[in-house]
């Protein structure tokens, strides 16, 4: 339950930080962005791992809905963030490090999930290189699809 608690704090504080990212996108942009790497990041990560026996989540209310909000909503508005850095003017290790630690901090938090029970292994190990691996997928994918979506909004007349 506390694990829920930290989980539903943090989301709160990651999803109401959104509104600072109107600067760089318009409204239309967040919420389309957001559905994407929600959609992306519970489709990745959250049912990845339930496909095949790598992690599962245990069987209790306040498990899956921390697993579920942490894939469903922190780690997408966490994601913004990443794109908000990366279509800044800002150097190129910064933005490196902004988006390894985007994919660190997906990896950490399934090793605490792990370690609290929220998520058990079926297998005697946890591999983090695939969760290291879809992460480093994400991150230009969605680039990518902020890089079309705009070019689509634009021709549309939908975004200036």
């Amino acid at each position: 339950m506390v694990t829920a608690i930290i989980v539903c704090f943090v989301t709160i504080l990651s999803f109401s930080s959104l509104k600072y990212c109107k600067k760089r996108f318009d409204v239309l942009e967040l919420i389309i962005l957001f559905l994407f790497s929600s959609c992306i990041c519970q489709t990745i990560f959250y049912k990845i791992f339930s496909a095949y026996d790598r992690l599962v989540i245990v069987e209790s209310f306040y498990a899956s809905f921390s697993v579920k909000l942490h894939f469903g909503m922190m780690l997408p508005s966490l994601l913004i963030w990443v794109m908000f850095v990366l279509k800044s003017k800002t150097e190129l290790l910064t933005k490196l490090i902004v988006s390894f630690s985007w994919i660190l901090f997906n990896v950490i938090g399934e090793k605490i999930y792990l370690l609290v029970g929220v998520l058990e292994s079926k297998t005697p190990s946890w591999y983090p290189s695939i969760d290291l691996f879809f992460g480093m997928l994400i991150i230009p994918g969605t680039l990518f699809f902020l890089e079309k979506m705009n070019d689509v909004l634009r021709k549309d007349h939908v975004i200036q």
